[in-house]
């Protein structure tokens, strides 16, 4: 009699267990709409949604364009990423996120008076600044794949404070590059501003993380 007991409490557990299991797999399928949500990359799998206070903000995911929206739910993959938020007159904001993603989860960005680009204009401002920086190729030495890297992220940098620096970028020489960033641009990069090496991604590219202030220069 005991034996049947235990026989049925077993049984009546891992129908339970069953039941649980189903439900956390229902909670994962997404609604029928997600087939519409934009993607930031071919491997994208993962649903955050993107806010901001202002109507037509454009959400850039690593300075690529994704969507245009006030509330926006999007797909990304499970790697870091900066995301940039960029509504029509008003100074573009940045943050940077990185795994364990909770499926779901918000990010905002939030505009005031003085964020219009009206007040900002004028030479000797200070913009906050948060640039992913990639090395040229594939794997070399690690210290060359860092110096790539930390040169790319400054010059973006500095472009993203506003500066014109195009026909530099398009240089392939290393030195030139170097050269521009420390020593001809109208842009400098405050000290104290902080390196995070991310590391190489599957297609052996090194990436580095700059967060700090870049300083306009006056003519």
């Amino acid at each position: 009699m005991k034996r049947k007991h235990v026989i049925t409490l077993i049984v009546s557990l891992c129908f339970f267990l069953l039941l649980i299991g189903c439900a956390a797999i229902n909670t994962q399928i997404q609604p029928k709409e997600a087939e519409h949500y934009p993607k930031a990359s071919h491997d994208a799998n993962i649903v955050i949604t993107l806010q901001s206070n202002k109507e037509k903000t454009d959400f850039y995911i690593d300075d690529k364009w994704v969507v245009k929206g006030k509330i926006v739910k999007i797909f990304i993959n499970d790697r870091p990423h900066i995301i940039r938020a960029a509504p029509e007159g008003y100074v573009a904001k940045e943050d940077y996120i990185q795994p364990p993603y909770r499926m779901g989860a918000t990010y905002g960005f939030y505009y005031l008076i003085e964020d219009m680009e009206s007040a900002k204009k004028g030479k000797g401002q200070v913009i906050t600044v948060k640039v992913i920086g990639y090395s040229f190729g594939k794997k070399k030495t690690l210290k060359k794949d860092y110096e790539e890297a930390l040169i790319d992220a400054k010059l973006k940098a500095i472009e993203r404070a506003g500066v014109e620096i195009k026909s530099i970028t398009v240089m392939e020489d290393f030195q030139l590059k170097s050269d521009f960033v420390e020593n001809k641009s109208k842009g400098i990069i405050e000290p104290g501003y902080e390196i995070i090496e991310v590391g190489y991604d599957e297609s052996g590219v090194y990436k580095v993380l700059l967060i700090g202030q870049v300083r306009t220069l006056t003519e």
